[in-house]
């Protein structure tokens, strides 16, 4: 037990000391990089389930308060 925790003290004072040695425009530039990468990421929806989501709420979002227009199409047709 005593050991993993000494070698977690090491592994944490090794990253300490990396990273007061690092400058800190270096650090900087580090931070926004990966801010970038970040935000060039697509959705976590996406990611997760794929297109599915994607596709429902593009459905739902044009068709808000109306229904969907095979629903329009079959009701027109027993009306008329």
């Amino acid at each position: 037990m005593a050991d993993k925790r000494d070698e977690l003290i090491k592994y944490m004072a090794g990253q300490f000391v990396h990273y007061i040695d690092t400058p800190a425009e270096e650090r900087e530039r580090r931070r926004l990089s990966k801010q970038a990468a970040k935000s060039s990421r697509e959705p976590w929806v996406t990611r997760w389930f794929g297109l599915a989501p994607v596709t429902l709420f593009t459905w739902m979002r044009g068709s808000r308060g109306t229904a969907p227009s095979a629903v329009k199409a079959a009701e027109s047709r027993e009306q008329g």
